[in-house]
């Protein structure tokens, strides 16, 4: 074989296989950095009663600076730490100046703090404080070199102890004790200072460091090694395979040299056998590295398997707990919502029947009052028709009997008279006569004038006798006709009233009656169409909340069904890759073995 052929068929296989370790690797660690700022102000114990001041800046965790202040020089002093910071101040003298800027800006901000604070304990300056102040942020690097946040921090302690934090969840501060409670009151209601400007300023700063920062020196991450180690054995397979493969050509070399002095014999035969000595040596030790690749691969493909298991597994019960607490949050509601409709509905339907009942109640009895009133009315009516017709009947039976009584009293006068009058004339005859025949003889003349005189005067009394009672009949024959008159005009006019009023009233109870009854029949019909209506709509709201929760639940239950298919299938898809991807490995770790051990 060609020595150049062994050395790639030696190094190739086993440079591909550690290659695509560290590829895995890589993709798995990932360049995490971070910034951090270390604040401390202490309160002197000295007379001048002034603050102390000192910052330290941390680059992954490497100081890269440290700044101090005191009372005596307000411009403070920021000392670089590292090689590429001192360069970075040489090169951009303005960054640094700002950098420096924001650590005075910084002191500002603590002194006031921390005199606040120790104002809020009653604490002196003399007696010794200490305020600390921890902020900085976390990003990851992008290939373009830009930096995407991760996290942050922001908290404070004073003499020891915590004193107040930003909660990046909530975004808000929050206080370790009762008596800061004011603080932090004060400081979430504050819009300077605000803690995602100094986020976003830490990550602008982060960036800026970044790109000063030599690329030899990374990131302490607990991956590093991981790195190390796998340049580590990149390194040591490579130098095995170029040394195995340079002592293989050295020792073919030798024994061609040693085939060029065949004639020695012995020399031929040496060189030989060193040439087979050193072969078989870095034969050994590239099978045991590659062994050795073996049983890495074989415990990293477990490992992987068994991750992808466990998060598939775990995927899974995820997924079932979600389906089952989704299933039974949706048949909760439903019950919930089906029973409040039906309440409702129930709860409706008797309020309307209560109200239904109450209106038949109320018509009833308001229609039974009006019946009553019209009854006493009517009944009302009749004892005054039948009071003023009995004083009616009354008045004209007194007239009557006054009439008739007057009647025979006047006839009875006149009748006395007549008969006065009659005795008169008969004596007034007999005596004439009785003195006409006593002086009959004396007057004959006289007697003769004197009777005809009687005579005349008789007859004219008769006559005036007669008269006078025949005025008398008639004058009581016309106020008899008169009255009789008066007392059938009376009771026909009694009549024709007590008539009237009776129509009237008979007339008046058939309206009540029918505007009762229209009434009754008016509400009873309105409070049926209200309950039907009531009715209708409490069916109608029934029906549509069901559908409304049929379709809630049957899109529920679709979208429960579509992420388990998803799900389901997203864990098919990730097994099937995992499975090829093993495959792949596994195929390359027996081509590995096979051809180191054809090799060998």
């Amino acid at each position: 074989m060609h020595p150049a052929a062994a050395k790639l068929t030696m190094a190739g296989p086993a440079l591909v296989l550690v290659l695509f370790l560290k590829f895995l690797l890589s993709g798995v660690s990932g360049d995490t950095h971070s910034l951090r700022y270390l604040y401390t102000v202490q309160s002197k114990s000295s007379p001048d009663r002034g603050y102390e001041f000192s910052a330290v800046t941390l680059l992954d965790d490497d100081q890269i600076d440290s700044y101090s202040s005191n009372s005596t020089d307000t411009d403070g002093t920021r000392t670089p730490k590292q090689d590429w910071v001192r360069k970075m101040k040489e090169m951009k003298g303005n960054k640094w100046i700002q950098g420096t800027d924001k650590l005075k800006s910084d002191e500002d901000w603590l002194n006031q703090v921390f005199g606040k604070q120790m104002e809020a304990y009653r604490h002196s300056e003399s007696e010794g404080h200490t305020l600390q102040w921890r902020i900085g942020c976390e990003g990851r690097e992008r290939s373009d070199g830009s930096v995407s946040g991760l996290n942050a921090i922001n908290e404070y302690g004073y003499d020891g102890e915590d004193f107040i934090s930003y909660d990046w969840s909530s975004m808000k501060w929050t206080a370790s004790g009762s008596q800061d409670q004011e603080v932090e009151n004060d400081w979430n209601s504050r819009q300077d200072k605000n803690p995602d400007q100094q986020r976003d300023e830490c990550e602008a700063w982060l960036k800026t460091y970044l790109q000063y920062k030599p690329p030899d020196i990374k990131p302490r991450e607990y991956l590093k090694p991981c790195h190390n180690q796998t340049n580590n054995l990149i390194q040591i397979i490579i130098t095995i395979s170029s040394s195995g493969s340079s002592s293989g050509g050295g020792g073919v070399g030798s024994s061609t040299s040693g085939d060029g002095g065949v004639g020695n014999g012995s020399g031929s035969t040496s060189t030989s056998g060193g040439v087979g000595s050193r072969r078989g040596s870095s034969g050994g030790v590239v099978v045991v590295v590659v062994v050795l690749v073996l049983v890495v691969m074989v415990v990293v493909v477990v490992v992987v398997l068994v991750v992808v298991v466990v998060l598939a597994v775990v995927v899974v019960v995820v997924v079932a707990v979600v389906v089952v607490v989704v299933v039974v949050v949706v048949v909760a509601v439903v019950v919930v919502v089906v029973v409040v409709v039906v309440v409702a509905a129930v709860v409706v339907v008797l309020v309307v029947v209560v109200m239904v009942v109450v209106v038949l109640v109320v018509a009833v009895v308001v229609a039974v009052v009006v019946v009553l009133v019209v009854v006493v009315v009517v009944a009302v009516l009749v004892v005054v028709v039948v009071v003023v017709v009995v004083v009616l009947v009354v008045v004209v039976v007194v007239v009557v009997v006054v009439l008739v009584v007057v009647v025979v009293v006047v006839v009875v006068v006149l009748v006395v008279v007549v008969v006065v009058v009659v005795v008169v004339v008969v004596v007034v005859v007999v005596v004439v006569v009785v003195v006409v025949v006593v002086v009959v003889l004396v007057v004959v003349v006289v007697v003769v004038v004197v009777l005809v005189v009687v005579v005349v005067v008789v007859v004219v009394v008769v006559v005036l006798v007669v008269v006078v009672v025949v005025v008398v009949v008639v004058l009581v024959v016309v106020v008899v006709v008169a009255v009789l008159v008066v007392v059938v005009v009376v009771v026909v006019v009694v009549l024709v009233v007590v008539v009237v009023v009776v129509v009237v009233v008979v007339v008046l109870v058939v309206v009540v009656v029918v505007v009762v009854v229209v009434l009754v029949v008016v509400v009873v019909v309105a409070v049926v169409v209200v309950l039907v209506v009531v009715v209708v709509v409490a069916v109608v709201v029934v029906v549509v909340v069901v559908v409304v929760v049929v379709v809630v639940v049957v899109v529920v239950v679709v979208v429960v069904v579509v992420v388990v298919v998803v799900v389901v299938v997203l864990v098919v898809v990730v097994m099937a890759v995992l499975v090829m991807v093993v495959v792949v490995l596994v195929l390359v770790v027996v081509w590995v073995v096979v051809v180191a051990v054809v090799v060998v």
